[in-house]
């Protein structure tokens, strides 16, 4: 099998006599070293093999295929690392996103665990969905102060539970008054005024509001 090797500097351009495109067709494989100049189209029914440095490209590709990296050109440490099944992307040399088709398939965001926030904005909103990585929040409307917290209206078709209820209460409304089960005692924790009456106890509805009554069934 022949080869053909180029060096230096060549421009290869199209021209009436064909002499290039001759020469190329006449062989195989082709070698090309050094940095070549192509003013018009370049096409290949095959491949391009090796490391290539194409600068400025434009036109369309049908497809482009990588062993490894796409690196941003004089940054190293922004690029798509592809493996077997699975995609990396990083910027500035952190992980921000890994694409992993596996026994358990999944899309993982920030999975070194440093430092980067998960925001989504909506129409007006910057921070529709908002994961804070350095304080482990998460907010939806706006920035967290609690493991999760709401800015807006919360809407549920079962049940919403807690181990504890922290605010004044203030807003609460359309709660029945056997809908509270306070227990059989009567605490103060730090300050806090706890009230647990028996089994059967609860709340009784009164002209002025609701009160304490432990004959009251639940």
């Amino acid at each position: 099998m022949a080869y053909n090797v180029l060096k230096g500097n060549v421009q290869f351009i199209n021209s009436d006599s064909g002499s290039i495109e001759s020469m190329v067709d006449d062989y195989s494989d082709q070698t090309i070293a050094g940095i070549k100049t192509f003013t018009n189209q370049l096409t290949a029914s095959g491949g391009f093999r090796g490391s290539v440095d194409v600068r400025s490209p434009s036109g369309i590709f049908t497809e482009l295929t990588v062993s490894n990296k796409i690196t941003h050109n004089g940054d190293t440490d922004t690029f798509i690392h592809l493996t077997d099944d699975d995609i990396n992307i990083q910027a500035g040399g952190l992980n921000f996103i890994d694409i992993t088709q596996d026994t358990v398939s999944e899309i993982t965001f920030n999975e070194e665990g440093v430092d980067i926030d998960f925001r989504v904005e909506g129409d007006n909103n910057t921070h529709l969905l908002y994961v804070n990585a350095g304080t482990n929040k998460v907010g939806i409307g706006g920035v967290p102060d609690h493991t999760l917290t709401v800015a807006g209206d919360i809407s549920a078709s079962v049940n919403v539970s807690a181990s504890v209820f922290h605010g004044s209460g203030a807003g609460l409304s359309g709660i029945p008054a056997g809908a509270l089960n306070l227990g059989n005692t009567l605490d103060s924790d730090g300050g806090v005024l706890i009230v647990d009456l028996s089994s059967s106890g609860g709340l009784e509805s009164t002209a002025t509001g609701l009160k304490v009554n432990p004959s009251v069934a639940v």
